[in-house]
């Protein structure tokens, strides 16, 4: 495994070392199990989404498409009990869930979404790949140096249109402490791995707005505003467009944070958008998300 290229992300992120820790499936502390019982308690309503967005795609002729998935991984460093900062047992139960995301930014020598931040993801592979989960967990083993074996599968989200790709969200959480975890991105795909936390998607999280995405419809030839989430990590370095939206429909169902973004019309929105741009009815303008920023 190349470490020389992970060198050089350490004065962004911990330490990734293989020092002693809780066992591969064993949570690190309460925020794993206590997202997995918010995610649990949406189960059936992402089941009946899923198989809604998949009648959707087929009416409109586009279930067809390229099938791809990323991974929607968090993570976390919590203090355990006795650790500096971690407080006596009973006050560790009490606490939020509060995970990191792992994000990318992808590397400026990729000819597709070049330099810009995304999940661990890519093309399904039919000869390889027995479903969207193990697409999920492949690619990033591949982009990112993550073992599929560290990762808990929490949920299967619906499935999104983006371009000529099917794009299907598979939540995970990543089982041992994230200092506890080597991660070896590949320099040919991944600029530099990211992982802000979660809760900082939400519309009251936190994250500075860096604007709205417009869209050009061919139809009607004007410039239309859509409701696009833009979100700063830092000056000149932005989430927007599918990766934007999916992070913050992870949030909500990570952190259960309803009405703010019903999940039935929040997905559906998604859904629909994809479908207007992957059949060229609108056209997103990078210099105009460039100049928000």
């Amino acid at each position: 495994t190349d470490t020389s290229f992970h060198s050089q992300f350490q004065p962004r992120q911990p330490d990734f070392g293989h020092s002693a820790g809780p066992p591969p499936h064993q949570p690190c502390c309460r925020c794993a199990s206590l997202v997995a019982a918010n995610v649990a308690s949406q189960a059936a309503e992402l089941a009946a989404l899923s198989a809604s967005h998949e009648r959707l795609l087929a009416d409109n002729g586009v279930a067809a498409g390229v099938r791809s998935a990323v991974l929607v991984c968090l993570a976390c460093d919590c203090p355990r009990p006795g650790e500096a900062g971690g407080g006596q047992p009973a006050q560790a139960e009490s606490l939020s869930p509060n995970p990191r995301v792992l994000l990318t930014k992808r590397s400026t020598r990729l000819t597709s979404f070049s330099g810009q931040v995304s999940f661990p993801g890519g093309k399904s592979d039919p000869g390889a790949d027995a479903g969207p989960v193990a697409t999920a967990l492949r690619e990033a083993a591949e982009e990112i140096g993550l073992s599929p074996g560290l990762v808990r599968v929490l949920a299967v989200l619906p499935v999104m249109p983006l371009g000529r790709h099917l794009v299907t969200p598979v939540l995970a959480y990543l089982a041992p402490r994230l200092s506890r975890v080597r991660l070896a991105p590949n320099p040919d795909e991944v600029d530099e791995l990211l992982t802000p936390p979660l809760r900082w998607a939400l519309p009251d999280g936190g994250a500075p707005a860096a604007g709205r995405l417009e869209f050009r419809s061919r139809r009607v030839g004007r410039w239309l505003d859509c409701d696009i989430p833009v979100l700063s990590l830092r000056p000149g370095l932005a989430v927007f467009g599918f990766t934007c939206h999916l992070l913050v429909l992870a949030a909500c169902i990570c952190h259960r944070r309803y009405p703010l973004y019903p999940l039935e019309p929040f997905c559906h929105g998604l859904l629909l958008l994809g479908l207007l741009v992957s059949q060229g009815l609108l056209l997103p303008d990078p210099e105009r998300l460039i100049s928000r920023l």
